[in-house]
């Protein structure tokens, strides 16, 4: 695969002669769309504080599972996301767990609850369970009545056509 003299500068880091031909054509596709942005471009495929993955795999035209498994694709958008993040315009790196996000900017979690607070609403699902479960068991005693009145129904239907057709009931 020939490779301009830009992009040749874009991927210099990597070894691109020991890559395979479809990681390669994935990793140009990808420099291509990423590698010339300027921080008014990067605001496409920034969504919540981070790099939209899925967008940037649209617009390459590379699978979305490429960017999550291809180790020099990953390498390639973390290390565009880390001067993305030291510039300011993304508040967390692609790639990250969300749990390891929040500890890493702990100022940012938006719902945080006190203890107190966390007792209180686990009292209150609870006491919603504890009503789940009688309302449960009033619905089964009202399935079990329902069933037992529709057993004596279809009984007395059976012999009130047994005593058109003879005329008397059955014993």
């Amino acid at each position: 695969m020939r490779l301009t003299e830009a992009q040749q500068k874009e991927l210099s880091a990597f070894n691109l002669d020991k890559m395979k031909p479809a990681a390669l054509k994935c990793l140009v596709k990808v420099s291509d769309v990423l590698g010339n942005l300027d921080s008014e471009a990067w605001h496409d495929f920034i969504i919540d504080g981070g790099l939209n993955i899925n967008l940037i795999a649209i617009e390459a035209e590379v699978s979305r599972s490429s960017l999550y498994q291809n180790p020099h694709l990953k390498r390639y958008v973390t290390d565009k996301a880390e001067g993305l993040l030291s510039e300011g315009l993304i508040a967390h790196l692609p790639y990250q767990k969300k749990e390891n996000r929040s500890s890493a900017n702990p100022g940012t979690n938006k719902y945080s609850v006190s203890e107190s607070e966390l007792r209180e609403k686990n009292e209150t699902i609870k006491a919603l369970q504890t009503k789940v479960a009688e309302l449960t068991g009033i619905v089964d005693g009202l399935k079990d009545e329902l069933h037992i009145a529709n057993a004596r129904l279809t009984n007395t239907d059976q012999r009130e056509k047994h005593l058109l057709k003879f005329g008397r009931y059955p014993r």
